[in-house]
């Protein structure tokens, strides 16, 4: 019979501390995080950002359990962040927390790799269970969302014309298009925030106007302000 390892003096029985790292850019929504995770027993955070860049770069170096990522970034995008770290091959469990309407991001989200979705206005409690559940390799999602999701399923993800949202039907660069629109940003703005070039923008525009059916981009430009508005 093989005999137990010897603990070593002062060794703890405690299972290792879950590293948590966060990146949003709302102070406040932070430091509420902050506090509520670091008062969790065997729960720390190790870090904050509240861009793409400086996240990328931290999570790739610290290597934490669980990035907890916002969608909306004052500089840069949530879920390309998300889709950056997993072509770095990174292994921390990605949970994304957003104001953002989890019927439209949800899916997009966990297809690009992250391991849970929950809306900011979850209770505290259940944003503390879902980070312990993808830190553990499971996956997090509300239960209206995990309902949503196992009857998509049952029907072999077939949807029908009449329950498919013109806001499904975008690609995740329009989506983003749509939602720096919406938030007030020239062309010029987009294309410099996006790294792409302003004929670029002007054609996401063109199919954007497509696919939501409006005429033009008065439109369009008043069409994503309420749809911002509308995620807040």
């Amino acid at each position: 019979m093989a005999r137990a390892r010897a603990r070593k003096p002062g060794q703890s029985d405690a299972p290792p501390e879950l590293r948590v790292f966060l990146v949003d850019d709302h102070p406040v929504i932070c430091l509420g995080i902050t506090q509520l995770l670091n008062e969790q027993p065997g729960m720390r955070v190790c870090g904050q950002a509240n861009d793409t860049a400086t996240a990328r770069r931290e999570i790739l170096k610290q290597k934490p359990d669980v990035a907890v990522i916002d969608i909306a970034l004052g500089e840069g995008n949530g879920l390309e962040l998300l889709k950056e770290l997993q072509a770095q091959g990174s292994k921390t469990a990605v949970l994304i927390v957003s104001s953002f309407d989890e019927t439209v991001y949800a899916q997009r989200c966990l297809a690009a790799g992250a391991s849970g979705y929950l809306n900011k206005a979850n209770a505290p409690d259940q944003i503390v269970d879902a980070i312990t559940q993808v830190a553990a390799g499971g996956i997090a999602l509300s239960q209206a969302m995990a309902q949503r999701a196992l009857k998509q399923s049952a029907r072999g993800q077939r949807k029908t014309t009449n329950n498919i949202s013109p806001i499904d039907s975008l690609t995740d660069r329009e989506l983003q298009v749509l939602e720096l629109l919406g938030n007030g940003h020239t062309s010029q703005e987009i294309a410099d925030k996006l790294f792409v070039s302003p004929k670029t923008v002007e054609t996401h525009r063109t199919h954007l106007k497509e696919k939501l059916g409006v005429a033009s981009v008065p439109e369009l430009v008043s069409y994503a302000a309420k749809w911002v508005v509308h995620q807040a």
